[in-house]
């Protein structure tokens, strides 16, 4: 993933790249949305079927697969992998 200082492109150089970012934007996306208590959407597809991507067995509510994932400390444990990941290789987010 390079950053061209626009602040307004990203581009991947590999698809691990795209998966580790689309997992990251996917987490956080979720939390905002079941912490949020206005009823905001800030994702206009399905967040849950998105995650069930890399989470097969996520409950169907969100309130449910947030629970499930902070639970088993997956949710900040792999929040914070990625993004060491992530800047380990130089990309910052």
């Amino acid at each position: 993933m390079t950053d061209t200082n626009t602040g307004s492109t990203i581009r991947f150089t590999n698809d691990e790249q795209r998966k580790v970012f689309q997992l990251k934007m996917a987490l956080g996306v979720l939390e905002s949305e079941v912490i949020n208590t206005m009823g905001i959407r800030f994702y206009r597809g399905s967040i849950i079927n998105v995650l069930k991507r890399y989470f097969p067995d996520l409950p169907r509510t969100k309130r449910s697969a947030y629970k499930y994932l902070k639970h088993f400390l997956i949710f900040l444990e792999l929040k914070d992998q990625l993004t060491s990941i992530l800047n380990k290789k130089g990309f910052i987010l």
